[in-house]
């Protein structure tokens, strides 16, 4: 057993469910609360093991998503190691795994507590067959204290991955460099810190043996329509508020279901921070789609023609104060309004020309997407390019004075955009402007 405090916002029912227990066992682990309805901030609770004391609903769902829903329900819980964490208040990296598939009901053998023995409790995989709920094995996040393996690694941090190509899992950890965190976090497994300890991915053998990964689905994108929209822990009014997101912040969907609570349909969905949480879909507008309502096609190498893209490139361009007939001149240039899923250099992507070698990062860390390199590559959904684009003239217009400017800067880069290529690159807008638009 364990103690945990209640928190702002927090109910006996969440608590019961983050906890991966009934709510009858937590009212059978407190018998001082007579109100169920009534607790308050900072009281002690007590918090069972979930023994099977009281009945739990057996395990429903792919397992891989109940292991993700688990993690994702921790997050925000904090690092720990001396005093050794109590697996609610705070964890650290191996037990927040070994928490997580508990309460997915996919536990790990008894007597296995560290990273390294959980390694064991798993067998090895190929890097492009990780699905998500496959664990992440790194070394010399320090020295733990304990024998290598028969391979003579020794694991010191482990993470739950989302799946190949995301780049992303989640694990509880401290702070150190570029690694993100601390606490229960979604982390971005591309930097420096973790490619350099990064050495092994395993499957647990409680989860379903597969073969090559499948190509993760397309993610759904939706932007919040209004000021001061809560993302919230937990579906529902009373679930913990996690952030208070203005009007266009963009999210991803984790899930296509929704679920009700309170008189709403609650959407799950990640932040482009990693925060995962909650908000009520009244609030939200999905990017499938261009403003008019028309569906834009996300099929592979689509090529458009000017009208049917001219109404989200107006009503985009319009949002973030940016020229829409630039925006409409750069796709022309770029893409000749075709969604390429590769461009024929073989590093161009999409309706906007984003370059493996150039924006293409920054479009994936600012829409929270994988689009993947090569023969690997996916087909980017054409709304997102033209928000992203449209964000971009925008900024670059006031920060450089024109719109045209801002085209140079696109295509060349801040250091290079009054060169005779940047100044190319103008002409040729230009020309598609007066070609477009008379």
């Amino acid at each position: 057993m364990a103690t945990y405090s209640v928190q702002p916002n927090d109910t006996l029912s969440g608590i019961a469910q983050r906890f991966s227990i009934s709510l009858g066992e937590l009212l059978a682990a407190n018998p001082q609360i007579t109100d169920p309805n009534l607790i308050v901030v900072g009281q002690p609770l007590t918090i069972p093991d979930g023994d099977g004391s009281a009945p739990i609903p057996p395990p429903s769902g792919d397992p891989r998503t109940r292991v993700l829903a688990e993690a994702a329900r921790r997050q925000g819980i904090p690092y720990c190691i001396n005093p050794p964490p109590d697996g609610v208040n705070n964890l650290d990296c191996s037990l927040f795994v070994l928490v997580a598939f508990r309460g997915a009901r996919l536990p790990f053998p008894a007597g296995v507590r560290t990273a390294e023995q959980i390694r064991q409790a798993c067998d090895p995989i190929a890097w492009d067959a990780v699905q998500p709920g496959d664990l992440l094995f790194f070394e010399h996040t320090y020295e733990p204290n304990e024998p290598p393996g028969p391979d003579g690694h020794v694991a010191s941090h482990i993470g739950i991955s989302l799946g190949a190509g995301t780049q992303r899992m989640w694990d509880c950890h401290c702070t150190m460099g570029d690694s993100g965190g601390p606490g229960v976090i979604q982390t971005d497994v591309s930097t420096d810190y973790w490619q350099q300890r990064l050495f092994e991915a395993r499957r647990p053998r409680q989860l379903p043996a597969a073969g090559a990964a499948p190509p993760p689905p397309p993610e759904t994108h939706y932007r919040v329509t209004d000021d001061q929209v809560r993302l919230r822990r937990e579906p529902g009014l009373a679930g913990q508020v996690l952030a208070e997101m203005d009007a266009d912040t963009l999210l991803v969907a984790l899930e296509p279901a929704t679920v009700p609570a309170d008189g709403y349909d609650w959407q799950h969905v990640r932040a482009l921070d990693g925060t995962v949480g909650w908000v009520a879909t009244a609030f939200l507008a999905p990017l499938t789609s261009a403003p008019s309502g028309v569906p834009l096609s996300n099929e592979p190498d689509h090529a458009f023609s000017f009208a049917e893209l001219a109404p989200c490139v107006e009503a985009t361009a319009a949002r973030y104060g940016a020229d829409p007939r630039v925006v409409a001149g750069i796709i022309a240039q770029e893409s000749g309004f075709t969604n390429w899923r590769v461009h024929r250099d073989g590093t161009g992507h999409g309706l906007i020309g984003l370059d493996d070698n150039g924006l293409l990062p920054d479009f994936e860390r600012w829409a929270g997407l994988a689009c993947g390199r090569g023969a690997g590559a996916i087909c980017i959904p054409p709304a997102l390019q033209i928000d992203y684009l449209a964000k971009t003239i925008g900024e670059l217009t006031r920060q450089y004075g024109s719109p045209y400017a801002a085209a140079r800067v696109w295509h060349r880069g801040p250091g290079l955009w009054q060169d005779a290529q940047g100044d190319l690159y103008e002409s040729l807008i230009r020309g598609h402007i007066q070609r477009l638009f008379g």
